[in-house]
């Protein structure tokens, strides 16, 4: 794996990444709470909700994905007061098997452990891991608009550390935006 060194240019790419990151977990989030809505479901069968749910975690699962990566490659760039939280964050993740699911399931329909399809009940058993079975306390984790701080939920932790690089940086909006 190659580390990133502190540098303005990796800084800019943090912010970016980060950014990303953030925006993809909000949009994603919010998708499911648009499931709900009459509008959606009044033209929905349960096969097109189940469907739209499993597309919806699955880009929720890769973004996740993403933030351990970005961990593991810009984590010099973390400001230390945020970098043992954003570490617990990344270990979780792989605890509940995020890169687990990116790396068997996304992508893939051959199960490489068995030598055959993954059956849908393998494809549920890592999902429930990934959100310990509890999908609105999962959502909540990941991006609650009312509580969006560091260590608190996922957006808010990486809210912070982007917003903490900007400053470090002094990164102009023009820096960040117009490259």
């Amino acid at each position: 794996m190659t580390l990133v060194e502190e540098s303005r240019e990796r800084a800019i790419e943090a912010f970016w990444i980060l950014n990303d990151i953030g925006g993809d977990l909000i949009g994603a989030t919010r998708a499911f709470e648009y499931f709900e809505t009459p509008n959606f479901k009044g033209g929905a069968t349960d096969r097109v909700l189940r469907i739209f749910n499993r597309m919806a975690d699955s880009f929720l699962f890769v973004t996740l994905a993403k933030w351990i990566e970005f961990y593991d490659r810009y984590h010099v760039l973390i400001p230390p007061d945020a970098r043992p939280i954003c570490e617990s964050l990344r270990n979780e993740l792989d605890k509940r098997g995020v890169r687990e699911f990116r790396n068997t399931v996304i992508g893939h329909i051959w199960s490489k452990k068995h030598s055959r399809p993954l059956l849908p009940n393998e494809i549920e058993i890592l999902a429930r891991k990934i959100t310990k079975g509890d999908s609105k306390e999962f959502l909540k984790w990941i991006n609650d608009p009312n509580n969006n701080q560091l260590g608190e939920t996922i957006v808010g932790t990486t809210e912070f550390v982007r917003d903490a690089i900007k400053r470090k940086w002094s990164l102009s909006e023009q820096e960040l935006f117009l490259n």
